[in-house]
């Protein structure tokens, strides 16, 4: 499911209009990145939680020449399931 399928859907179980989900996910995604820049966690009770790690930097071989090269050190983010969710994953 991409973006416009998720507003799609959104709009069909709801009353909102497509255009306005659209603009509901848009701007959550953008508070969410707002939120893991300044290094805080986003938790969705039942959902999960979005937070920062921080990468080491590490040595790596470029798969093209097969030369060795330094990989930087970086902040990525991260997801971690919450139990609700992998209990529906789950279930049988």
């Amino acid at each position: 499911m991409n973006k416009v399928e998720l507003a799609r859907q959104l709009s069909k179980n709801t009353e909102f209009k497509n255009k306005d989900c659209n603009l509901l996910i848009d701007e959550m995604v953008n508070i969410i990145q707002g939120e893991l820049a300044q290094g805080n966690r986003v938790q969705i009770s039942g959902f999960g939680y979005f937070d920062v790690q921080n990468r080491k930097s590490r040595k790596g071989v470029n798969p093209r020449t097969k030369e060795a090269m330094q990989i930087p050190a970086c902040r990525c983010a991260c997801f971690k399931s919450g139990k609700t969710l992998r209990e529906t994953l789950n279930a049988k």
